[in-house]
């Protein structure tokens, strides 16, 4: 074949191309030369292939017809073969099985003899299970009718000196009880194993019984694990919980006997007694849990918990009846619903007390010497005091508060305590309950069944069991009990409204969430959604119609000595000064700081007020919401996901009152900033812009920068003011105050310098002043301040620019990131203000 790529001419191509021809036509021929050769052997490939099939069913005929008959003979007799096999089989298994019966009962045999010597020997343990083996586990073999060849019948004349072991009901002591006879020999096998089942049954009660008197608690836990081998799991699991019971009650009386070197002390003893049953009972159901699951099996505790409750509810309602008799507590309610008749008549309780001056001294805690009193001594102020224009009001007697404080204490943690205990009781009852239902059985063959009038819950606990109702007597007290406190300490609270000297918020605020708090946390410790509920609506009830009138009764009606700023003059321009901010027409100069109620303290401290009691109120509420966090108090874990929904909505009302004050601090603060901020802000930008140019001279430049009149004018006079509301204002108040006065600092600010003439240099130290008041006003507002500078910021880069062709690429930069600012006629109108720029070219950018 030739080299294409060696060819270099036409002819060489055409050579090429013949010698291809050629090569083609060869290879043609060649292949029908094999086509020919194909059509000549078909013929014969076929002959051949059709002798070899003629030659296969010849020896298919010649050699399976004799073996066809043959094969149907192997099958019949591999069939009879295999139905022997299957007999033979069937035949083994009986005799496997009478073998093993045969096996059985000589094992009954020895059983039974086995039997007869544990009971002589007393050893119970090894009888009852064999009786658990025979009655129980493989009953079947009793019934077969080969035990005659091990018990013999009554019939057969054989007595021996070993008759009428099998129901011999001897006592503890090995001695025959009285009235107990030696009774005839069973008949069968099954009846021999019953009446020793009973036998055992007596002889394991009795032994159990004497235990118990003597205090054995080994014998007792192998007495406890027998009755379910015996099929007496009630009366075991009765008998254990009466002596787990009676044990209690023991460690209770050892516990509250008086101990050496002094008396328990009266208060606080009916909680301890509580806790202590109350630990003890959950040491019990806890600690005997898995033993009473793996003797008498799952679902079972569940009667264990039902004969505690019935014995510890009776218990504990009889401490509740001591308590509320050695309180008096009924006497007390009646009291205090005698006291409120009588106050709501004269529409005195829940109301400040009119006409109250003079503030006390205080204590470190919050309250004043005077509330301190009345809740430490008794000494409670009544209400026939006599205010301008209030007339006069009959005197009500003096309630004695001091003792309502520990016992609502003891109240809360009484209810706490059962509250834990009954869920306690229920969160392990429910899940015994689920088992016995899942398995198919019967609740009411495990439950409590001796006395008729017990009815049950869901849970598995006693419906009839009288503490529910006592706690729910016991709750309503601590509601009624702690519901009157609040109003009345908060009314207490409420009737100062003057301030001591140099104190940012009124006495009444801090005392008012001192009671507040003190009756909210008490609520909550008692752990039930109900009574919580209940005093959050009270607080709320107190806080809206009570609290923020309050306050609001301390605001002036105006504040002293205020002017308005309604009007300022219309703007002027002086020519190359800074552009200054004008007094009011009339000509009178603008009202001094003093003379505009911030040092006006009756002012000050009605606007700390309201940010306090606001910022109060948030930080109780937060702490109420994680005091009903499963995760942080685990005392409210057991209540149900929609109680804690319905406190949380309770604490919904107390958080729209937070709001509410806060709308008012913000408000308030925000009217009392526009009345004074503003002329003062002007005021001191204007003396500080007195004499002041931006349009220097290289030496002019340099004395600025050695000794920056503005910049210190402005500092003295606004660290002036600063101190002065530090003085006044809490830190929330201050920083709001000031955020709000930079705002009107900055708005006469741009206007004035909108206003003024420039040269670069005097640009320059605008840009200055400019940042070293924007750090010097970071130091006493937490304010960011970046965002409210930035206008200011804009103006001071575009009076910085060095020539007009930078203009356009400064507006460009500042559109494209979304940061201008400035209208594009306040931007030419800055450059315009420089005096040493081109106005023409100025006047020719594209903006």
């Amino acid at each position: 074949m030739p080299d294409v790529e060696a060819i270099a001419s036409v002819e060489e191509v055409y050579a090429a191309l013949q010698e291809l021809d050629f090569e083609e036509a060869q290879v043609l021929d060649e292949l029908d030369d094999l086509l020919n050769q194909v059509r000549e052997l078909q013929p014969t490939w076929a002959d051949r292939m059709a002798a070899v099939a003629d030659r296969t069913t010849q020896l298919e005929v010649a050699h399976l017809t004799p073996v066809r008959p043959e094969l149907e003979n192997s099958a019949r007799l591999a069939a009879a073969i295999q139905g022997r096999v299957e007999q033979l089989d069937q035949e083994k298994v009986v005799v496997a099985g009478a073998r093993a019966k045969v096996e059985q009962t000589i094992a009954l045999g020895q059983a039974i003899g086995d039997l007869r010597t544990a009971l002589e020997r007393s050893a119970l343990d090894q009888a009852s299970a064999l009786v658990h083996r025979y009655l129980d586990v493989t009953p079947e073999l009793l019934d077969s009718e080969l035990t005659t060849l091990v018990w013999p019948p009554t019939g057969n004349g054989e007595e021996d000196e070993g008759s009428g072991w099998w129901d011999r009901a001897d006592g503890v002591d090995g001695q025959p009880r009285d009235g107990d006879s030696v009774t005839t020999r069973p008949v069968l096998v099954r009846e021999l194993f019953e009446r020793v089942r009973a036998q055992l049954v007596r002889l394991v009660t009795d032994q159990f019984d004497q235990a118990v008197a003597d205090h054995d608690t080994r014998t007792i836990s192998q007495c406890f694990k027998l009755f379910p081998l015996l099929k007496q799991e009630n009366a075991g699991l009765d008998r254990y919980s009466a002596f787990l019971c009676a044990t209690l009650a023991q460690q209770l009386t050892a516990r509250s006997a008086p101990q050496a070197g002094g008396a328990p002390s009266e208060r606080g003893r009916t909680v301890a007694r509580l806790t202590q049953l109350f630990e003890s009972v959950a040491r019990i159901v806890d600690n005997h849990f898995p033993v009473v699951e793996t003797h008498y099996g799952p679902g079972k505790m569940v009667r264990v918990i039902q004969y505690l409750q019935r014995d510890i509810d009776s218990r504990v309602c009889r401490l509740l009846e001591n308590f509320k008799e050695d309180i008096s507590l009924d006497r007390q309610l009646a009291d205090i619903r005698d006291y409120e008749d009588r106050s709501n008549r004269n529409g005195k309780l829940g109301s400040p007390i009119p006409g109250k001056r003079g503030h006390p001294a205080r204590r470190d805690d919050g309250l004043p010497a005077s509330l301190t009193r009345s809740l430490v001594d008794g000494l409670a102020p009544t209400a026939s005091t006599t205010g301008p224009g209030t007339g006069a009001h009959r005197e009500e007697p003096a309630v004695d508060i001091k003792p309502l404080h520990p016992l609502l204490t003891e109240l809360s943690l009484i209810v706490q305590r059962i509250t834990l205990y009954m869920r306690f009781l229920e969160s392990r009852a429910a899940p015994e309950v689920e088992i016995i239902v899942s398995a198919g059985a019967s609740v009411h063959t495990v439950y409590l069944n001796d006395d008729p009038t017990l009815l049950f819950n869901e849970a598995g606990l006693i419906r009839t069991s009288p503490l529910p109702s006592a706690v729910e007597h016991l709750s309503a007290a601590y509601i009624a009990l702690e519901n009157f406190i609040l109003r009345y300490t908060a009314r207490l609270a409420l009737a100062l409204e003057e301030t001591e000297p140099d104190a940012l918020v009124s006495a009444g605020v801090d005392d008012y969430f001192f009671v507040a708090k003190r009756s909210l946390q008490r609520a909550l410790a008692t752990a039930q959604p109900t009574a919580f509920k209940n005093v959050i609506y009270t607080a709320q009830t107190l806080s809206t119609h009570r609290f923020v009138p309050y306050l609001q009764r301390l605001l002036p009606t105006s504040p002293a000595n205020t002017t308005p700023a309604a009007s300022h003059g219309n703007l002027t321009l002086t020519k190359h000064n800074v552009h200054t901010l004008p007094a009011h027409p009339d000509g009178t100069p603008l009202p001094a700081f003093a003379d505009v109620g911030v040092r006006n303290q009756r002012v000050a401290v009605a606007l700390n007020n309201f940010e306090t009691a606001a910022r109060y109120m948030g930080k109780l509420v937060a702490e109420l919401r994680r005091g009903i966090d499963p995760e942080v108090n685990p005392i409210w874990a057991p209540h149900p996901a929609a109680a804690i929904r319905g406190v949380q909505d309770a604490l919904g009302e107390l958080a729209a009152v937070e709001m509410r004050l806060g709308q008012l601090s913000r408000s308030l603060l925000e009217q009392f900033a526009l009345i004074t901020a503003r002329p003062v802000m002007r005021t001191i930008l204007q003396e500080s812009y007195r004499d002041i140019k931006y349009v220097l001279s290289d030496e002019e430049y340099m004395d600025v920068k050695n000794d920056n009149l503005f910049v210190q004018r402005f500092v003295m006079k606004f660290n002036a003011v600063a101190v002065a509301l530090q003085a006044r204002l809490t830190p929330a108040n201050l920083d709001l105050y000031l955020a709000t006065a930079l705002d009107y600092l900055v708005a006469d600010w741009e206007k004035a310098v909108g206003l003024s003439k420039f040269n670069l240099l005097g640009a320059f130290c605008f840009d200055s002043d400019l940042r070293v008041l924007q750090q010097h006003f970071a130091l006493y507002s937490e304010t960011p301040l970046r965002d409210k500078f930035a206008k200011l910021g804009q103006m001071a880069d575009v009076l910085t620019l060095e020539q007009v062709e930078d203009a356009e690429e400064l507006w460009q930069a500042n559109h494209l990131a979304q940061a201008m600012y400035l209208s594009a006629d306040e931007f030419r109108g800055l450059l315009l203000n420089r005096l040493d720029l081109d106005a023409v070219r100025v006047k020719s950018l594209r903006l």
